[in-house]
Parts: C-alpha cells; structure tokens; sequence
C-alpha cells in the first residue's frame, strides 16, 4: 500500500464553491468566537456606559456564550478537504 498525493486528484482540486465554503467558514468561526465571548464577559463582567454604571447581563448569557464557544470549537470541521490530505492507493502491478 502507498501512501502519496495526487495533484491531479479531482476530489482535491479547489474549486470556487470550495473557496467560497471555506472563506464562510472562517467568517462563520470567527463571528461565534467573538459572539460567544462577548456573551461571556458581559454575563460575568457586565457593560460600562459613558457615566461609570455597570451592567450585567443575566445569567443565561453566560450559559448561551459558553455554548456558542463550544460550537465554536467544532465549526472548523466543516472545511472543504476533498477525501483527505492523503489519497491511499494501492500500487497495480504491471
């Protein structure tokens, strides 16, 4: 069994539906990263208007952010690879 790359392998090739779904992935990632930690600081550490009062947020925001975060964590998963990094082949004898 070989393990190789294949350049010319159509399942890897990039195409503009692929570079269109990785970019909306990056952008979706980075939108639940600074939601849910936003989410999270204003639960725990509240908003400070211009006058000094504080704010908090209730507590289920905390919660919500914690779980946007944990999506977060899984969200790049959902790249475009193709098969995989490797194509395994098994070598035909001639």
């Amino acid at each position: 069994m070989d393990v190789s790359s294949d350049p010319k392998d159509e399942d890897n090739q990039w195409t503009a539906i692929t570079i269109i779904q990785s970019i909306a992935v990056f952008l979706l990632a980075g939108v639940a990263e600074i939601c849910g930690g936003w989410m999270v600081w204003v639960a725990v550490r509240g908003i400070t208007d211009n006058e000094g009062n504080t704010t908090k947020k209730p507590w289920w925001y905390a919660i919500l952010g914690s779980l946007i975060l944990v999506t977060y964590g899984f969200i790049p998963c959902l790249q475009p690879t193709g098969k995989s990094a490797f194509v395994l082949s098994v070598k035909k004898s001639q």
